[in-house]
């Protein structure tokens, strides 16, 4: 286990695992004895409370959440302990922050393509209720129905904003 600070952050390498915080929370990787990679990718420490052996996930002290509360990794790189990266949540806005399924095709969430129409399908999820976007000719189409709904959905925590932002418009109409 080594860390590295730079000039805004540090990186906490163990193995070949290399995991970034926020310079101010050194004293916390300096505080606890071991840190290791969890099954799950996350870094984590151990401790013994009352006897019981426990276990603490780094981004879960940094950010003081309480039990039940849920800490999001925006950019979805659980490597990534900075607090630019974290925020506080619900389980249900945790939960849209997943990466694509591994079926995907489209690469992008809610959008697929029909086979027996000939058309791309947009939907999206919303209050356990899935709801149709349209069937359409252009997967741009489909995609941008589907990234402008869940914008609106879910604001903040709409989980594909990043791609959203990127794309722009062609004089043509098509997707850059």
């Amino acid at each position: 286990m080594t860390v590295e600070l730079l000039n805004t952050y540090g990186i906490l390498r163990i193995g070949v695992a290399e995991f970034l915080f926020d310079l101010d929370d050194l004293p916390i990787i300096k505080g606890r004895d071991s840190w290791y990679c969890d099954k799950d990718g996350y870094l984590v420490s151990s401790y013994f409370y009352c006897g019981v052996r426990r276990f603490v996930r780094f981004h879960r002290l940094v950010m003081h959440a309480k039990p039940g509360q849920f800490v999001d990794h925006i950019n979805k790189n659980k490597a990534d302990n900075r607090k630019e990266n974290l925020r506080c949540c619900q389980r249900s806005e945790n939960d849209r922050n997943r990466s694509l399924y591994i079926t995907n095709t489209s690469g992008v969430s809610g959008v697929f393509f029909d086979k027996q129409r000939e058309k791309w399908v947009a939907s999206i999820t919303y209050n356990s209720k899935k709801i149709y976007l349209g069937r359409y000719d252009a997967k741009e189409d489909a995609v941008m129905a589907r990234l402008t709904k869940e914008i609106e959905l879910y604001r903040e925590f709409a989980p594909q904003k990043a791609l959203l932002e990127t794309l722009s418009l062609c004089s043509n109409g098509t997707l850059a």
